[in-house]
């Protein structure tokens, strides 16, 4: 039992040390994208803002990130499969995403951080695939 409660509390501090990170960096590339578009400084300025961006993306995306952990840390003793737990992660992410943009009120661009927020929850789904909570087959 102490093995499995570990191992959750390591799923939800990956969730929500590595997740605002790589959401951070998933919104970054979009607005590079978007604004190399138009000039290509512009583009190559917004990736160079990464640490700073990193900085608010952890204050903004802690709290989404670890109620993401923690739920799927709670759910994956019923989850079976990998595609089920990525699945369920991806979705969990978005919707805890969803829901803090707009308690927040965080702008109009509710796609971008939704996507980006289920992409951060896949990855981190990813990294915990292998040491993830499970039932143990007596």
């Amino acid at each position: 039992m102490g093995r499995a409660i570990g191992r959750g509390v390591g799923v939800a501090a990956v969730f929500a040390l590595i997740g605002p990170l790589v959401g951070t960096t998933l919104v970054l590339l979009v607005l590079a994208a978007a604004l190399m578009m138009t000039n290509p400084a512009n583009g190559i300025l917004t990736v160079l803002m990464w640490p700073f961006a990193a900085v608010l993306g952890m204050m903004i995306g802690f709290i989404p990130a670890l109620a993401t952990g923690v739920v799927m840390a709670a759910l994956s003793h019923r989850l079976k499969t990998r595609l089920a737990w990525i699945g369920a992660s991806a979705a969990c992410g978005m919707a805890t995403t969803a829901l803090v943009h707009r308690l927040a009120d965080l702008g109009e661009s509710l796609m971008v951080t939704v996507v980006c927020g289920g992409g951060a929850a896949t990855v981190c789904a990813l990294l915990s695939l292998g040491w993830r909570p499970r039932r143990r087959a007596y």
